[in-house]
């Protein structure tokens, strides 16, 4: 970590001179790093850690004018078959209580409520401003309902309104890929995200 913290040119720097009583001495400038010594590989998030993509490509993201925003790493098979590798050994929430990830849900629900606006504007630039704030709201309100529903599904024996009982089995499903469209990017994620 520190290679990417630490300045190429501050491990070859001379120390500086040391302060004269009364004389101000002129500190030089620090030789500017080149754009070559910074790794701006795009990476990949899989299993807690950032790695390249095997392929080495990565692919731009343009807004609705065509004006790049940034860029996005190009996964291949091996890419995907260490996602869902680190997908099956990531057991703890599956394992979770109930009320356990009813709070994780709603930590993030109340946590994206507050950032509404950051929000919106990033993704206007991807689907226009109208979309963009039915999107967010939708998503927000999603998340809400499923932290609200997440305990209610705990296997246990319910005693419904109605005069009978219901009782919840739950199995879990394994790993899910989700290939997010363009059409509603962060609806689509944070439905699949929150099961």
């Amino acid at each position: 970590m520190l290679e990417y913290l630490e300045p190429q040119w501050f491990k070859k720097a001379k120390a500086l001179p040391e302060k004269k009583s009364g004389h101000a001495t002129e500190v030089p400038e620090p030789p500017t790093v080149s754009e070559s010594a910074i790794d701006r590989t795009v990476k990949l998030y899989i299993g807690g850690k950032q790695s390249r993509p095997d392929s080495g490509y990565s692919i731009s993201v343009r807004d609705t004018h065509g004006k790049i925003l940034g860029e996005a790493p190009l996964g291949n098979r091996k890419d995907i078959r260490n996602a869902v590798e680190a997908a099956r050994k990531a057991s703890a929430w599956g394992k979770a209580t109930t009320h356990t990830r009813a709070q994780v849900l709603y930590y993030i629900a109340e946590n994206l409520s507050q950032r509404t606006d950051e929000l919106e504007r990033r993704l206007e630039a991807l689907v226009g401003r109208r979309q963009a704030k039915r999107e967010v709201a939708a998503a927000i309100e999603r998340i809400f309902s499923y932290a609200a529903w997440a305990d209610k599904y705990d296997g246990a024996v319910h005693s419904p309104p109605l005069r009978s009982i219901s009782i919840a089995m739950n199995e879990s499903i394994g790993a899910v890929g989700v290939i997010c469209p363009n059409e509603l990017p962060l609806l689509v994620c944070f439905r699949w995200f929150c099961r």
